[in-house]
């Protein structure tokens, strides 16, 4: 029996929800929402959260108070309790209510029109967290960059910055708002033919067809690879026993009796706007790259997924490509940014030769062959779609299954002893 494309979205749509929901209840209780780093003792930094400040001293270990008056909070801090409390509840109750709908299980078996509401109504509760989720750590975030840049305040006040569980509160938006989109989609959707009261379990051909092993092998998602340290590198004249690298995420050296030291950037909003601009699409690349890998390989010819809905599948296919397409831009557009960057810092004849200058990095590199390998796998993934089907390829994995079918019905037929 074929796996409908129905039970995927219903299955991906809680698989993202539960793991938003997990990460905003993360978020809530974590007490780095913001970051502070004092230059006058780089041994001591703090942290601030919705419930407790913590300062982590190299000597003395972690040491953190919790807030003694709720009243006597900022305005932004006593709204994101509440918003990320409202958020915990509602999330909870969205996957009790799409969990109950979904086909997978014998819920209200004979009630579709009920499974149905209940998938419905769980995907409009979980948006709603993500919104809930979204709302406290944008405006957290957003107070943090008004007073970072704040030119009323002496330059010798330390400034707070942003701090990981912002970085997760957005992951975790997001993953909700996916989630409940997913599940209100799937429920909206129609039913796969002999779907009616039992989970169509997914059967895998024993023979793949040669189109997906084309396609879907020049899919690389290296560009992991490229947020490492080592998008420039630095060889010093007067110091050959030094080598620099610099990434989005940290400066390297390497010295040939000291070995390797990393020391990662105290804060973003400090950083160049081209390292900055880079975090930011290279996570976009990620992003987009794993849903072009998901909507594509539902819409695969070797997959029984949506077997009697080629025009779904199809559409499945152009839209993975356009995905895939729309991450390699987003790999080579910061890899390239930066290198522009470089070489017009090599070539500037203001600086005085003795001063080193930045080269290329081995992540650009990467970065350039992940997104060539991206926009090549989404443009055959796109020509594959709008491409004739062979003669009798329609029915191949059918007549296949039928066929093992056919087999195993005779063989439980056959009398004992024979």
């Amino acid at each position: 029996m074929a796996l409908g494309f129905r039970a995927i979205m219903q299955f991906v749509g809680l698989l993202l929800s539960l793991l938003g929901w997990v990460l905003s209840i993360i978020t809530t209780y974590l007490p780095q929402w913001k970051s502070l780093n004092l230059e006058l003792n780089e041994m001591e930094n703090w942290t601030l959260g919705l419930w407790q400040a913590c300062v982590v001293q190299e000597e003395g270990g972690l040491e953190c108070k919790t807030f003694d008056s709720f009243l006597a909070l900022p305005a932004e801090l006593r709204v994101s309790r509440i918003l990320m409390f409202l958020s915990n509840g509602l999330g909870f109750l969205g996957l009790l209510a799409s969990g109950s709908g979904l086909d997978c299980l014998r819920v209200a078996e004979g009630q579709q029109a009920l499974k149905k509401r209940l998938l419905v109504a769980g995907g409009v509760l979980l948006w709603a967290a993500g919104v809930a989720v979204l709302a406290p750590v944008s405006w957290v975030a957003h107070g943090t960059v008004q007073a970072f840049w704040d030119e009323t305040l002496p330059e010798v006040v330390p400034r707070w910055e942003f701090g990981d569980a912002l970085f997760l509160g957005w992951f975790a938006g997001f993953f909700l708002l996916l989630g409940g989109c997913l599940l209100s989609c799937a429920a909206c959707s129609a039913r796969a033919p002999g779907a009616s009261g039992h989970y169509a379990a997914a059967a895998m051909p024993a023979q793949k067809h040669i189109e997906a092993e084309e396609t879907h092998g020049l899919m690389c998602t290296c560009e992991e690879d490229v947020t490492g340290a080592q998008w420039k590198s630095l060889n010093l004249e007067l110091n050959e026993m030094e080598n620099w690298t610099l990434g989005l995420w940290q400066a390297c050296v390497v010295q040939e009796e000291g070995g390797l030291e990393c020391k990662t950037f105290d804060s973003f909003l400090a950083l160049p706007a081209e390292l900055r601009v880079s975090r930011i699409l290279m996570f976009l690349s990620n992003g987009l790259g794993f849903l072009g890998l998901l909507a594509s390989g539902s819409g695969l010819d070797c997959l029984r997924v949506a077997e009697g809905q080629q025009a779904l599948k199809k559409r499945l296919l152009v839209a993975g490509g356009v995905l895939l397409w729309a991450a390699g831009v987003a790999v080579l557009a910061p890899v390239s940014w930066v290198a522009h960057g470089t070489v017009q810092a090599f070539w500037d004849e203001t600086l005085p030769e003795v001063v080193p200058r930045w080269e290329f990095g081995d992540a650009l590199f990467l970065g350039w062959f992940a997104g060539f390998f991206l926009l090549l796998g989404g443009c055959l993934l796109s020509c594959a779609a709008c491409s004739a089907r062979a003669p009798g390829a329609s029915g191949h994995y059918a007549a296949a299954a039928m066929q093992h079918r056919r087999r195993a019905l005779e063989m439980r037929g056959t009398p004992p002893g024979i």
